[in-house]
This record gives structure tokens, C-alpha cells and sequence, in this order.
């Protein structure tokens, strides 16, 4: 599936369905729930993330994506929305390898530590779908990096774990350690929710309530985080972490 159409559509939520061009009348995440196209875990995850970001960014928000397998790829440094959406598109393209996760962390946070504007709030979102596999650094040192990451009071740092081959014990581990939240999303309708949350999150510093966001619906959540954006909240410095190893091509 190419998401060049998607892009071209305009940021207003629309009733057809980006995965089987179908119309549906109900919430998104409701129609996802049925949805007969079944798009691959890339697919899903980098499509939730243009949605999130024509969502919360507003021009004075900077946004770095970063790809990882065996490899660290910066494929965007602090770039503008538009960038990232389209570097988001182009991810579908480039999965394959294992997954360097601890290693990916550690340089991502690193760099991005070094390069980002201090006096605003620095978000990091770490989407995977595996188990680390053969990094050189270890988890302790990933999860102290992100632990001196979210010391800050208005810096958060999530890690969703995509899917039912996620190694959820040393993702859990990991952000108990360092003060992350994990957020698990075994198919498409609900990282769509999860994404939504945390956007809530970002713009209005509400905590993460899945009920909520259940009762309103994604639409709904969006357009809070809409309308904080428009009466001005404080830029923030967002950083996506997105695994591409050859799993992520999988269902």
C-alpha cells in the first residue's frame, strides 16, 4: 500500500478507511477493529504516526525521526512536520535486519540530548515490535540514559510495543527502571488509541486514562489536542524512535 494518497488528503479526519477504501460510520478505532484490509505492522505504526503528528505539531514544534535494525538511521534531525510525515511514508519501503534496540536508544537519546532546544519539554517515542538482538550496550544503560532523559519534569519518554511477539518483560523492565511508560498495542485500533493518549498528554498534561479515550473516541481526543495547540501551548521537541527490522513487514 502506498501512502502518497493519504498524504494528500487534508488534516481533517475523513470517514474512508486509509487501509481498505471503504466508507465507515462509526470511530475509527472501532472500524479498524473490523477492517478487512489488514495492513503490515510498518503500515499501521507509520500511518498512526501521521495522524498523530497533523494532530498535536504546530509550526514552532520540531520533530527528528530516527529508523533502526541492526543499524541506527537519522533519517530526519529536527525537521518540520511535513518532513517527518514524509520520511514516515517512506519507512514502509526500508524494512528488514534484526533489531538493535538498547544500542538504537542509547545513540538515538544521545544525539538528540546534544542537538535539542533545553528549555522546552522533550518527548521520545520508541515503537517496536521484537526483542532486542545483539546489541552491543545493554538494557541497565539504555534504561539510565532514558532515566537522566525523563528527569525533568516536563519530559516523558514512551515505548510501544507493537504486536504479540514483543518481548513485554524487557520492555516493562525497562521503563520501570527509567521512569517510561509502556504502552502495549497488539493490533492497529489500538496504537491508534495510544497514539491519540499520548498526544493528549503532550498538549494538556493529562495523564494516560484508556477509559477515557474508549467513551470519547480517538476523533474526539484529537480534537482536544487541537484546539490546546491553537490557543497556543509551549513548542516541544519530539523524537520517534521506529523499528524497521524485517519483522515489522509481518501482519
Amino acid at each position: 500500500m502506498c501512502l502518497c494518497w493519504f498524504l494528500s488528503k487534508k488534516k481533517k479526519n475523513s470517514e474512508q478507511c486509509m487501509f481498505c477504501s471503504k466508507k465507515y460510520s462509526s470511530s475509527l478505532e472501532v472500524h479498524l477493529k473490523n477492517c478487512p484490509q489488514r495492513p503490515t505492522k510498518i503500515q499501521a505504526a507509520a500511518i498512526t504516526m501521521i495522524i498523530f503528528l497533523q494532530n498535536l505539531m504546530v509550526s514552532s514544534d520540531r520533530c527528528s525521526v530516527v529508523a533502526f535494525n541492526e543499524n541506527y538511521i537519522p533519517l530526519v534531525h529536527l525537521g518540520t512536520e511535513e518532513e517527518a510525515k514524509i520520511v514516515m511514508a517512506a519507512l514502509t519501503q526500508k524494512c528488514q535486519g534484526g533489531t538493535h534496540l538498547w544500542d538504537s536508544i542509547i545513540v538515538s537519546v544521545i544525539h538528540f540530548t546534544s542537538i535539542a532546544i533545553s528549555t522546552r519539554p522533550w518527548v521520545l517515542i520508541i515503537l517496536t515490535d521484537g526483542d532486542d538482538q545483539g546489541s552491543q550496550r545493554s538494557q541497565y544503560e539504555a534504561a539510565q540514559l532514558l532515566s537522566a532523559f525523563n528527569k525533568p519534569q516536563n519530559n516523558f519518554s514512551f515505548v510501544v510495543g507493537l504486536g504479540r511477539s514483543v518481548n513485554e518483560r524487557a520492555l516493562k523492565s525497562l521503563c520501570d527502571t527509567s521512569g517510561s511508560i509502556y504502552l502495549p498495542a497488539e493490533n492497529t485500533a489500538t496504537l491508534h488509541v495510544l497514539f491519540a493518549l499520548i498526544g493528549l498528554q503532550i498538549s494538556s498534561g493529562v495523564q494516560i486514562d484508556v477509559a477515557r479515550i474508549m467513551n470519547e473516541g480517538v476523533e474526539r481526543v484529537y480534537a482536544t489536542v487541537r484546539e490546546v495547540a491553537q490557543m497556543g501551548r509551549q513548542p516541544v521537541e519530539l523524537l520517534l524512535l521506529v523499528d524497521i527490522s524485517g519483522s515489522m513487514n509481518e501482519q
